[in-house]
This record gives structure tokens, C-alpha cells and sequence, in this order.
């Protein structure tokens, strides 16, 4: 049980401010020990003027600051109140720590409304008199305030406390702020008792790919068996109980299940989606059929408010302290009603997308749903995940057209540029003769191609965990954010990099997303080339015969490379072969190993910075490898040359 002190009102001092006289407390209208609310007048008190101040005489009324009971009258009647700072008397009442289901977990009353909305307002600091002069004064009223009242803030008005709803309540658990903290302080002890930190997972197109088009049922079999054992499916009904079942198809993102089982030992494991409560339920159902994994740790987009939005919140889950706390998701945009939100414990991966070519439960590729049906639970199915198009904000719709034209090629360069071998393991004889089956199923298998994101994340993870740990053990307390930010500086340091033809000219580069995630990872990034670039990225379209890039041929100590090779280093911890990703295919051609091209560039880079003449004329960067093996890529490419021409 809390208690609320009962002040004098304010309107008391401020009408006898400029009149000589006192304030005395004239009767108690309520009995201790008795019931009150909020509001109710306890107690009447009057203002007797001096002789000499020819004023009449004030009543006011004492209100009760809160549902509860009124204890020990701390004035008596007719005793004169000499410090007016001090309360005469409290209210007794349950502060409703714990809320499940609009009650009270303790004493099992409604939650008030007033609890949240009602407050009385703080006393002015100016209006405080000083304690130890009232004392000296001739007055015991404020000693016996101080003492009777030790549990209470004299000085301070009651204020009901905010609400924090609790995750995995289904929306229907909420606790105050301070319970919210012990709880926080509490879990925090238990994981470094456990040596374990939090891990927050995103599900769609982070861990799997969903679809639920009829077409699978055809193409999986053609599939190799080590790929089609990835693929779960269970069954769905449409909203409506006219319109048939039908089945989600999900695939395993390569490695999942290693990734997990791999994480348990040192993550608790959480999952945070945008999908609605049914299908993350039926999700975490088929990753975790034991209940070994999350036991319960699902949060939906119909938990939260914010969910409509399709915005997440890491508070809705951790609401006091998130040092311990790192997130896996493929969207950055979510974490945030900005997507200038940048969260050092998020750790982005490429977005996994296994079922191209049919109907997506979600595309994040498209602004609106496909036109699917949108599936309700049945008996022994769930209900797919739904999440709808970001909110645009108050930008104007050019800078909306360029920012959303950036991320769509941001998110083609994700998808890797793929040298296909000839046979992927589809099966070409089958019952099925199709040639749509085969087609759709050889698309499918190039997801597969060099997919080791998880495996890449796992190390990643335990390396955090690992320093996080270390930090614990010698210095006593560390937090995770600043450990990932550290490892995220090492992976680009000591790169230098410009851009060529990567952004659009009528737009800020320092706020583009490839110019951010340089500097996130370490890297300087400068408007032009000079001695000291080590990387120009060029656009392989519109970043071939700019000025930059003819600067960059002439020093020849800078790596020409696509955009790819940043996408690459940043969401694989690892600087990226620039050979690999040259820009010119004659570069591949002239060297051999990454080693030599590297030794090869550095030495004309220390000739250059020391003033010695170089050769212009043997400069490997000369062919240019305009080759793009993902049609996605070539075609979101040709949308922004188009869309830029428009522009202009």
C-alpha cells in the first residue's frame, strides 16, 4: 500500500498572500480510518485575519488526492496551521501495481481511471516554507507531520504512476512504472547469473520465407531434398466460412535451426513480429514444437497500438533497460516512426526471399498486399501474417518518390549477384511435365546459392556476447549497444570512400542509407576523389564515366567497386573482396587472388601519398563488367535510371 498526503490547496495561499492572519482548520468532515475518493472534501479551514487587517475572514475545503482511506488527522479542529507545506493528514491506497483484465491483481478493484489521468498539481518550490523555520516557531504540527509521515514525500504532491503494458499478456496484463523496474532489475540478475543476454527475432524474410500459393503443392517435389526438408507447411482458412482452406508453405531460411539451437545456450529468445497474433503463434508452433526455443516470447503487430502502423517497439518488451537486449530483423524502417531511427543493438540482414515468382504473404517489394485472401484461425490452423504499407510522413512526394526509389535499390542490392551454376539440383524429369514447375523451382534454388547469413550472424552474436562478458567481468557492468557499435567500426576502418551515380544528384548523400551505413561500419565517407579514397562504389550504370571515376583510373590506388561490395561488408561483418566486386571485369581478369589486387592497389597508394609519378597507362580498371546476373537487380536498376530521367 502507497500513501498520498493531503495539502492544503493551493488557492489558500494564494488568497492570503497579501492579507496579515492565519490559517487554522475549522473541522474534519471525514473520520480517520474512513473511505474517501478522489475529490471528496475531508476538511473545511478558515482564515482568521489579524486585528489589524480590517479583510473578512476565508473558508476552502481540503480535497481527497485519491480513491483510498483517510488515516490519522495530523490538525486538530480549531488549531491554527503554521506550515503550510506540510500535509494534515493522507490517504492510504493501493497503487495498482499489477493490472490483469481491468482488475487489480491485490486488492481486486477496477483499475480507476483517475489512476492515469487524475493528479494533483506538484507545489510550487516558491510556495514551500521552510521546515525548520516552522519548527522554530513555536509549532509542533510540522514535526509531527515530518514523523508520522516518514513514508511520504512531504514536499511533493502524489502523482499516479505510468503504465506499462507487459508483453506476452496478450494485452491484458499492465503494471506501474516502479513495479515495471523491480521486475526489469530482477530478469537482469537472473541472465547474468545465466551468463545469457536477449535476443529479439524478426520472422518474415529474416528467419523464412511465407507464401501460400497454390502453384508450391506442383513445384516443391522438383525441389532437391535437402531444400524441400526446409519447407513447412499447415493448413489456413480465409476469412469467411464459405471460401476454402488453404495451405502456408514456409521455408526455412538455410541453417535456421543450427542458428537457433546454436543461440539458445546464450540468448533468451524472443520473436517480434508484424504478422498478426495467429500466425506468429502458428510460426513459433513449427520452429519450436517442443516449447524448448521462445516458450511463450511472441509478440505480434494486434498486441500494441503501434502495430497498426506496422512500427514495432522495443520498450513494449524492455521497457526499463536495454543494455542487454540485441535485435535480428531485415527492416530498419520498422524500429522507429523515422527511418533516420537508428538502434546500435539491430543487426540487419539481407532479406531472404526463397518463393520468387508466386503470391507472397508479404512483399516487401510492393506497397499494398497481394490480393490474397487474408486468412482467420481455424480449430487446428492459424490465421497469416499480415502487415501492412509504412505511413507515409509529411515530406513532400518528391522526397518521398527518391527516398522510397533508394531503398528499393537498396534492397535489389541485397539480393546477390548470382553466377548460377548450370545445374542447381532441380529435378528436370518429374510426372509433372510443366515447364512452369521446373522454371519456378530453378528460381527458387538460386535463394540458395552461397546463403550463409545466419551462420555469418551466429559468430557475430557470440562475439558480442563474448566482449559483453568480458566487460562484466572486469569493469562490472556493460552494455550491448556500445559493444555492437564497436565491432560494427572495426569491419570498414581505415576505408576512405566516395560514390559515384549512387544517389540521386537532387538529394543530400549524408542522408542517404548506403552514405549512413558507411560510417556506421567505420568508413570516411567524402563527397570527392582525392589521394586519400581508398573505395570509390560506383553505379555500374551511371557511375562508369563520371568524373569521379576517371580520377579514381588516373591515381589507380583506389578500388573501383559496384555497390554490392558495401552491402556485402556491412551485413557480413567482413570487408568484402573488392576483386570480387570490381567493376571492371578486366581487374579479375589481370589478378589472380585478392591478395595480389590489394598489394597491387595499396603500393600505388603509397606512391601516390608520398608524390612519386605513377603509370596511367597500366591501369587494371579500364574494361567495364556492366554484367548483372539477378534480373531483379537489372530491373529495379532500369526503374531509377528511368525514374531519374523523369526528374531531370
Amino acid at each position: 500500500m502507497e500513501k498520498a498526503p493531503v495539502y492544503i490547496p493551493e488557492a489558500a495561499l494564494t488568497a492570503s498572500q497579501s492579507r496579515r492572519g492565519r490559517w487554522k482548520l475549522a473541522q474534519w468532515l471525514v473520520d480517520p480510518n474512513s473511505k474517501v475518493i478522489t475529490g471528496q472534501s475531508v476538511a473545511k479551514i478558515v482564515f482568521v485575519p489579524e486585528l489589524s487587517d480590517n479583510s473578512s475572514s476565508l473558508d476552502m475545503l481540503v480535497k481527497a488526492p485519491h480513491n483510498g482511506k483517510l488515516l490519522t488527522h495530523l490538525v486538530k479542529p480549531q488549531q491554527h496551521i503554521h506550515d503550510m507545506s506540510s500535509p494534515i493528514s493522507c490517504v492510504e491506497f493501493c497503487p495498482h501495481a499489477i493490472i490483469y483484465a481491468g482488475l487489480c491483481a491485490v486488492c481486486g478493484e477496477h483499475d480507476p481511471v483517475q489512476l492515469t489521468q487524475a493528479s494533483t498539481p506538484a507545489r510550487p518550490p516558491s510556495l514551500l516554507l521552510d521546515t525548520n523555520t516552522s519548527a522554530v516557531n513555536n509549532s509542533q504540527t510540522a514535526s509531527q507531520s515530518q514523523e508520522k509521515l516518514s513514508s511520504t514525500e512531504n514536499k511533493k504532491s502524489f502523482k499516479p504512476q505510468a503504465r506499462v503494458d507487459v508483453a506476452y499478456a496478450g494485452g491484458e496484463l499492465s503494471v506501474s512504472r516502479n513495479e515495471a523496474e523491480s521486475m526489469s532489475k530482477r530478469i537482469a540478475s537472473r541472465m547474468m547469473r545465466e551468463r545469457r543476454l536477449f535476443l529479439v527475432l524478426d520472422i518474415d524474410h529474416t528467419l523464412l520465407h511465407a507464401m501460400c500459393d497454390s502453384r508450391a503443392a506442383s513445384a516443391i517435389p522438383l525441389l532437391p531434398e535437402h531444400v524441400s526438408k526446409d519447407i513447412h507447411s499447415f493448413l489456413m482458412a480465409p476469412d469467411g466460412f464459405t471460401a476454402p482452406a488453404q495451405t502456408m508453405y514456409l521455408k526455412f531460411r538455410p541453417s535456421l535451426m543450427d542458428f537457433l539451437n546454436r543461440m539458445k545456450s546464450k540468448f533468451e529468445l524472443h520473436i517480434y513480429t508484424n504478422g498478426r497474433r495467429a500466425y506468429a503463434n502458428a510460426v513459433a508452433r513449427v520452429l519450436d514444437p517442443q516449447h524448448e526455443l521462445f516458450r511463450g516470447r511472441v509478440v505480434s503487430r494486434d498486441d500494441f497500438p503501434e502495430g497498426a502502423l506496422s512500427q514495432k517497439n522495443l520498450r513494449r518488451v524492455f521497457p526499463c533497460d536495454d543494455s542487454m537486449v540485441l535485435i535480428v530483423d531485415d527492416r530498419e524502417d520498422v524500429w522507429g516512426q523515422s527511418v533516420d531511427t537508428y538502434l546500435p543493438n539491430l543487426l540487419l540482414v539481407t532479406p531472404y526471399w526463397f518463393f520468387r515468382g508466386v503470391n507472397e504473404v508479404y512483399d516487401r517489394t510492393q506497397p499494398v498486399l497481394n490480393a490474397v485472401n487474408v486468412p482467420s484461425v481455424t480449430k487446428n490452423a492459424e490465421a497469416v501474417p499480415f502487415k501492412r504499407p509504412r505511413i507515409e510522413t509529411n515530406e513532400s512526394r518528391e522526397e518521398n518518390e527518391l527516398k522510397k526509389a533508394e531503398e528499393t535499390a537498396l534492397e535489389s542490392e541485397m539480393v546477390e549477384e548470382l553466377t548460377t551454376p548450370d545445374d542447381l539440383g532441380v529435378h528436370k524429369e518429374s510426372a509433372d511435365p510443366s515447364h512452369e514447375f521446373n522454371e519456378l523451382a530453378r528460381t527458387w534454388m538460386e535463394a540458395e546459392y552461397d546463403e550463409n547469413q545466419l551462420t555469418v550472424l551466429a559468430d557475430i552474436l557470440e562475439m558480442c556476447h563474448e566482449q559483453f562478458y568480458g566487460a562484466v567481468d572486469s569493469d562490472g557492468f556493460c552494455d550491448a549497444k556500445k559493444i555492437m557499435t564497436e565491432i560494427r567500426r572495426n569491419v570498414l576502418d581505415g576505408c576512405v570512400v566516395a560514390f559515384s551515380g549512387v544517389f540521386p544528384t537532387s538529394t543530400s548523400p549524408e542522408q542517404q542509407t548506403l552514405w549512413k551505413m558507411a560510417e556506421r561500419f567505420g568508413a570516411i565517407c567524402k563527397h570527392m576523389v582525392d589521394e586519400t579514397v581508398t573505395h570509390l562504389v560506383a553505379d555500374k550504370r551511371r557511375g562508369i564515366e563520371t568524373a569521379k571515376t576517371n580520377q579514381a583510373k588516373r591515381l589507380q590506388s583506389v578500388f573501383i567497386v559496384k555497390p554490392n561490395w558495401m552491402i556485402r561488408s556491412c551485413y557480413h561483418f567482413k570487408r568484402a573482396s573488392e576483386l570480387q566486386f570490381s567493376s571492371f571485369t578486366e581487374t579479375r581478369e589481370t589478378f589472380s587472388s585478392l591478395e595480389g589486387y590489394r598489394e597491387h592497389i595499396e603500393s600505388h597508394r603509397r606512391k601516390s601519398l608520398s608524390g612519386d609519378c605513377i603509370d596511367h597507362n597500366a591501369n587494371p580498371n579500364s574494361i567495364v563488367d556492366n554484367t548483372d546476373h539477378d534480373p531483379l537487380v537489372a530491373e529495379i536498376l532500369e526503374q531509377i535510371t528511368n525514374n531519374n530521367q523523369t526528374q531531370s
